[in-house]
């Protein structure tokens, strides 16, 4: 099911029929105004960028907090591109977070659950320790809802769930056939800016929780 299908039926209204002939599920032209209206009111978002690939999605926000970095935060770069830069915290442990962040640090990746394993799902308290680290530090709060976005846990968003806002949400979806779809959300006016995909490593290279 395509990330086009998943929205209309958690909405419970019908979608479009896709064109015939049609290669991708989803794109800025082919999706028209109806999906990226629809995920835009659906989850209080000020923009949605569409692309094909959870990939794709990666990089969009990666530039997006690149750029907000060297507008807001004097050039620090905590999202960078090579993996001698990336730092990783443990799922669930506030303390190693706090540990990994430093001034150059513009943004924390959170992704609410690592595989379908519950194990593996960030807590409650996590969320919420995550996110008020992000307000206190003035940094920015991306999830990776690539495996949890559209309703595949209870709520819509994972965020609803736990009760937080992040800045950007990265979704994703596979489609009966194979083919991807892709979207990144943005909040607030100091990362909905048009931005195009920038050329980067496909891992967050970030602060990775």
């Amino acid at each position: 099911m395509s990330l086009f299908q998943l929205l209309f039926n958690r909405r419970g209204v019908a979608a479009p029929t896709p064109s015939a002939g049609s290669e991708r599920d989803i794109s800025d032209d082919d999706a028209g105004p109806s999906l990226t209206e629809l995920l835009r009111r659906s989850t209080s978002n000020d923009q949605v960028h569409l692309v094909d690939t959870g990939a794709q999605a990666r990089e969009v926000a990666i530039g997006l907090t690149r750029k907000w970095g060297q507008q807001h935060r004097h050039g620090a770069v905590g999202i960078v591109s090579t993996c001698d830069d990336s730092m990783s915290a443990s799922l669930n442990d506030l303390a190693a977070l706090h540990a990994a962040v430093d001034s150059r640090t513009v943004a924390i990746v959170l992704e609410p659950r690592l595989s379908r394993d519950a194990d593996m799902a960030a807590t409650f308290t996590y969320f919420q320790g995550v996110a008020q680290l992000c307000r206190e530090l003035k940094i920015l709060l991306i999830l990776d809802e690539t495996r949890t976005g559209l309703g595949r846990y209870e709520t819509l968003l994972c965020e609803d769930r736990y009760a937080i806002r992040a800045d950007i949400v990265v979704l994703s979806s596979v489609s009966e056939g194979g083919r991807k779809g892709a979207a990144v959300l943005s909040r607030g006016t100091r990362v909905a800016d048009k931005h195009s995909p920038v050329s980067v490593p496909q891992h967050w290279g970030a602060v990775a929780a």
